[in-house]
């Protein structure tokens, strides 16, 4: 077992974990979406016309912020699933602080290595 894979299986669940959480999220979002008959511009395009009665303008209206709220999350976390492998997790932040692993992700002290994957 090499340090880096080591150090790449402690963080493994999380990332993996992470990356989940987007794609379910973001799958959601697309779900969701895909539900409505019109698109935001169609919306938009229906507020800016008007003559719609008072009710009706309110729906379309809530209707049109619904769907960007929907696009804006799924854009979100279509941006946090890009950066998932740049963050730093707490156990990397850890070994580190512990001067147990170098600043390149490798263990330094191979003998704890070895006793660790040995149990």
């Amino acid at each position: 077992l090499s340090s880096t894979t080591y150090t790449a299986s402690i963080l493994a669940p999380h990332c993996a974990c992470l990356e989940l959480i987007c794609q379910v999220a973001r799958n959601s979002c697309r779900t969701a979406l895909s539900g409505n008959h019109t698109t935001i511009v169609e919306d938009d395009k229906l507020m800016e016309v008007g003559g719609l009665r008072a009710r009706l303008g309110i729906a379309v209206g809530v209707r049109a912020g619904e769907k960007k709220v929907l696009q804006n999350t799924d854009e979100f976390f279509k941006q946090r699933e890009k950066e998932l492998d740049k963050i730093e997790y707490y156990q990397e932040i850890r070994l580190k602080d512990l001067s147990l692993v170098g600043n390149q992700g490798g263990i330094i002290f191979r003998a704890l290595l070895v006793s660790i994957t040995s149990d």
